[in-house]
């Protein structure tokens, strides 16, 4: 999925606000169309994102902790369960995601 490819790329190369950017417009669409459980996935994955954001690109690192632990709490025993059409993407970003979050914390 393309959407992904791209949040992939953002998230690597440290662009954080975009790559939340990039993912928001497909959270909206999933929403709309009722699919809610993927649409929650989307949501926890630009948590993550913006948690990061808001520590390397704009150094809020009080608030980019907070929204992590609550990204932590939530979203990954999900992404876990989910068995949907694009599970080994979700657990791949959320990895990548844990690694960013190691080295920039």
């Amino acid at each position: 999925m393309q959407t992904f490819t791209d949040f992939i790329d953002a998230i690597e190369n440290g662009r954080f606000i975009e790559a939340h950017e990039i993912l928001e417009h497909s959270w909206k669409a999933l929403k709309q169309n009722g699919q809610t459980d993927e649409a929650h996935l989307q949501k926890g994955l630009i948590n993550a994102a913006t948690a990061l954001g808001l520590i390397v690109q704009k150094g809020r690192l009080e608030a980019g902790k907070k929204l992590w632990e609550r990204y932590r709490e939530k979203y990954p025993p999900l992404i876990r369960k989910y068995n949907g059409e694009h599970a080994g993407d979700y657990r791949y970003i959320a990895e990548l995601l844990e690694i960013e979050w190691d080295i920039h914390s």
